[in-house]
């Protein structure tokens, strides 16, 4: 088990890969169902056997594969296939090389291998050697449903395969997963590619790895022998934010849970990751860069929160401002007006939209005796509900609406809980009659009086 935090980014070229990296998930949103294709079988037996063969370029979309004997996650690599590439491994063993050095130095013959904390310095080399995972919710492609998963041989996220699910497959492993157990598979798919080409960061570098990805078409549940072989990483990127100013103020933080041990564990490396981020940010509420989970918020203060990227939603001033701290540059192809990277709150989508970024506050009609724990309860009801309708970017910008009001809410703020739900249209007062969140639908209606 390990857990580790870096101190300080030492590098900008890293912060821009891994903010890269994270930007990409924006990718899921743009993908289109393909024809099928006539292909060789090909089997796979590991992880490693696959991402060997993709690395040479010996795979290509389209072709037909195999996965026998796979664990199937919720958790998705940041950056797929990364952990297999040489510059990962290279990373990862210089980590391990300075703490047991260090240890060494200090006399230690004997050093437990249960949890191994590493020390501030070698914790950058982790997340580059490609540490960390991701949960995302299921999207909309062609209008048909599919779930994004991981299919890993050895049962850990980070160095597994991404794979799309139609929701009869799903059905078949999730039933288990949520008995904390993490069921074993034979897949047969097909290998697709991420439409790179759409990165909004136009930015090479040498952890460049094919953004290949599984579209099931049959799934077959093996007897599970090994239900509890599993294992996440999840990372993340922080800093104080009154010292956002230069890339060094920026720090990584890591830690790695079972999957299979019940959601608690979960909030136990979440609150874990806060405490550092707290500590080494000196300040009670740091700036998270990028979060992890697009099922649950499990911080405060998120620059890029992963339910805006995931459904190709950005804050353009969020990402102005760390270009300019950055110097990177913006694939103009991805910012056309044409595309869906905008946010709610700034009201501008495209390279020609120009909007006021100042986001007023009203005084509204504000029930007396507002029950915001039951609010809070009917925002997240309905968040989830609108996830799984969704098609158009006036929707998912809608979505982003209900989350930043359902935020709102747990600061008790209920001027902001109504301007956001205002802004979210139709659709989100609709949806809330049509589900039965009263609180949100009377609250709404009242503005209209």
């Amino acid at each position: 088990m390990l857990k580790g935090n870096q101190q300080n980014v030492n590098s900008r070229s890293d912060l821009i890969s891994s903010l890269k990296d994270y930007f990409n998930i924006a990718l899921f949103s743009k993908l289109k169902m393909e024809k099928n294709l006539s292909a060789k079988d090909l089997k796979f037996f590991s992880n490693n056997d696959f991402w060997s063969q993709a690395l040479i370029s010996k795979l290509y979309a389209g072709q037909i594969i195999k996965l026998q004997n796979f664990k199937m996650l919720e958790w998705i690599p940041n950056s797929p296939g990364l952990f297999h590439t040489q510059f990962g491994r290279i990373e990862r063993e210089r980590a391990f090389e300075r703490h047991f050095e260090k240890e060494r130095r200090k006399g230690n013959g004997h050093i437990e291998q249960h949890i191994i904390e590493l020390r501030p310095g070698d914790k950058r080399s982790m997340v580059k050697g490609g540490i960390g995972s991701l949960r995302l919710g299921p999207k909309k492609i062609d209008d048909n449903l599919q779930y994004i998963m991981c299919a890993t041989s050895n049962g850990v996220s980070h160095e597994g395969i991404v794979v799309l699910l139609k929701p009869e497959h799903y059905s078949d492993v999730i039933t288990e997963i949520k008995a904390n157990k993490n069921p074993t598979v034979n897949i047969t798919g097909r290998i697709m590619i991420l439409p790179k080409e759409l990165s909004l960061i136009s930015n090479e570098y040498n952890r460049e790895v094919p953004k290949f990805y599984i579209e099931v078409e049959e799934i077959e549940l093996l007897k599970n022998d090994n239900p509890n072989q599993g294992l996440v990483s999840v990372a993340i990127t922080y800093t104080n934010e009154e010292e956002i100013k230069e890339y060094n103020a920026f720090s990584y933080s890591f830690c790695q849970f079972s999957p299979s041990a019940t959601e608690n564990n979960l909030d136990g490396v979440t609150d874990w990751l806060r405490n550092y981020a707290i500590k080494y940010s000196q300040t009670d509420t740091p700036l998270i860069i990028g979060d992890f989970d697009e099922y649950y918020n499990h911080f405060e203060k998120v620059q890029f929160p992963i339910i805006d990227i995931a459904n190709g939603m950005i804050s353009i001033e969020n990402l102005h401002k760390f270009q300019k701290l950055f110097n990177f540059n913006i694939n103009e192809t991805t910012m056309g007006d044409k595309n869906i990277f905008n946010n709610s709150q700034i009201g501008a989508v495209g390279s020609k939209a120009k909007a006021n970024n100042k986001f007023e506050q009203n005084n509204y009609n504000l029930p007396e005796n507002l029950n915001f724990d039951i609010l809070s309860q009917e925002l997240s009801k309905l968040k989830d509900s609108l996830k799984s309708n969704a098609e158009t970017s006036e929707q998912f910008n809608a979505i982003s609406a209900v989350v930043e009001a359902e935020n709102a809410a747990k600061k008790k703020d209920g001027n902001k809980v109504i301007q956001h739900l205002l802004s979210g249209g139709k659709w989100v007062l609709n949806t809330a009659k049509d589900i039965g969140v009263e609180v949100v639908a009377e609250l709404i209606n009242k503005q209209m009086k």
